[in-house]
């Protein structure tokens, strides 16, 4: 694989944050949403196949926003259930993402995107670095939060250096995004994913509140690395940095409505022992 600036920005961005989270979780952790079989049902419906259904879309064929924890936070949603939802996501897009891909990609775009290429960037890039960040906690949990700091410096480093190498040489087709359909096309996405993670969560609040962010949310940099592979010198990798800032700034929005008021619901997932 050719690296350039842009696609190294978004691998440091991916993995550091990959990293990141193994350092805040366990096997045990993975597993509790599968004790489950109800919800994670419904979880996989929600996300792999009714939204990627309704959006066509690149970011659709992506689960698992490594930042969901954050925002459920701000909902006063299920924390647990949040990192769980992220995790198993992110371990089934290893199956899903490839197969999602060649079914919603127009067929000319499809066969750019090589399912073993795909599945082999998915390991390398998302789930080593997970499982090197669990490893890390299990071994020498006394030293996890003092890696944390400069693993959280570079993640922001490949962050910005995402946002410049995949914006700056784009700003015309964010211009065209703004001016025409598309970008009340993305928010009208985000919205109907809030009701669809809703209502398959269950009758528990917090946790219909979790899955419908982690519905409208997409792993963002999973779709930058594959559009900056498969489409590069396109304006593919522009179409999923608007959607990505849409869903980011619409999500906030309704994190913070979700969170008014006193919390709600369970703090533990359901199907996790106590």
């Amino acid at each position: 694989m050719h690296i350039t600036l842009p696609l190294a920005s978004v691998l440091l961005f991916l993995t550091t944050l990959m990293f990141l989270v193994g350092l805040q979780v366990s096997l045990p952790d993975i597993l509790a949403i599968a004790r489950n079989y109800g919800l994670l049902a419904r979880s996989l419906l929600a996300n792999v196949v009714v939204f990627p259904i309704l959006a066509v879309l690149l970011m659709a064929a992506a689960p698992g926003v490594p930042f969901l924890p954050r925002m459920v936070g701000a909902a006063k949603g299920n924390l647990t259930f949040a990192i769980d939802l992220m995790i198993v996501l992110q371990v089934v897009s290893v199956v899903t993402t490839p197969v999602t891909l060649n079914m919603i990609l127009p067929v000319e775009d499809a066969v750019k995107v090589p399912v073993l290429r795909t599945i082999t960037t998915l390991v390398l890039f998302q789930l080593l670095p997970l499982a090197l960040g669990m490893l890390v906690r299990q071994r020498a949990p006394q030293h996890a939060a003092a890696i944390a700091k400069p693993v959280r410096a570079l993640s922001t480093l490949g962050l910005i250096g995402t946002l410049v190498f995949f914006i700056v040489p784009h700003l015309n087709v964010f211009a065209q995004v703004a001016g025409g359909g598309a970008l009340t096309f993305m928010l009208l996405l985000v919205v109907v994913a809030w009701p669809i993670g809703w209502i398959l969560g269950g009758p528990e609040v917090s946790i219909r509140k979790t899955l419908a962010i982690g519905t409208s949310l997409k792993n963002v940099g999973l779709c930058l690395l594959i559009a900056g592979r498969e489409f590069s010198g396109t304006g593919v990798a522009a179409v999923v940095m608007s959607y990505f800032l849409i869903g980011a700034i619409a999500n906030l929005v309704y994190a913070k409505y979700l969170g008014r008021g006193p919390e709600q619901g369970m703090v533990e997932a359901p199907g996790r022992p106590s």
